[in-house]
């Protein structure tokens, strides 16, 4: 792909309608809400540019972002912690990280993940034990749970094109606004 190629939606639509449902699950962070998904400063991209970003560089498939998911749900209930604008994107890269090891035949190291997510791979490193400490170390996911949560995921996707009169528009302007966003920056070297 060049550097100015629009996405089609067919590669984009598993990562448009994962993080259209992270988003949705986003809330408000307490004051006593800490963990290590944590950052300092809430990122300036886009939750739904961020997965395109991720499954795009990561070569991620819809099951691994699906999985991701499911990983992303065990890890929040586990450390009785909410989904926030501060600790969404540091968690889903680190559950792609995971998931993609279990799911995927093909895989880029962390160090290509981590310039992938715009983090350390030192932190992106810890992160991923964290993950995998949350979940004791039990990665497999039954076929019977991700078809579950890939239709929540459909379903919310729906839920959002049927209560969104530009539903399409907004599709549209996603995948614009990643086009330009590569065109901007054409002296960064992108995994």
């Amino acid at each position: 792909m060049s550097k100015n190629t629009v996405l089609e939606p067919a590669f984009c639509g598993a990562a448009l309608k994962v993080g259209t449902y992270l988003k949705h699950r986003v809330s408000a962070p307490t004051k006593l809400q800490k963990s290590c998904f944590d950052s300092a400063h809430v990122p300036e991209i886009r939750l739904e540019n961020y997965v395109l970003r991720i499954q795009r560089f990561g070569c991620l498939d819809g099951t691994t972002l699906v999985v991701a998911l499911v990983y992303a749900e065990a890890v929040c209930a586990a450390e009785k912690i909410c989904l926030s604008r501060k600790n969404v994107h540091r968690l889903f890269l680190a559950c792609c990280v995971v998931a993609s090891k279990w799911v995927q035949d093909v895989l880029y190291d962390n160090a290509r993940m981590a310039r992938v997510g715009g983090i350390h791979l030192t932190e992106l490193n810890s992160l991923e034990v964290c993950v995998l400490k949350t979940l004791q170390w039990a990665t497999a996911v039954r076929k019977k749970d991700i078809a579950v949560k890939q239709r929540d995921v459909d379903a919310d996707w729906a839920k959002f094109r049927s209560g969104c009169r530009f539903a399409e528009d907004h599709h549209a302007a996603l995948l614009h606004a990643h086009a330009r966003a590569r065109a901007r920056a054409p002296h960064r070297t992108f995994p």
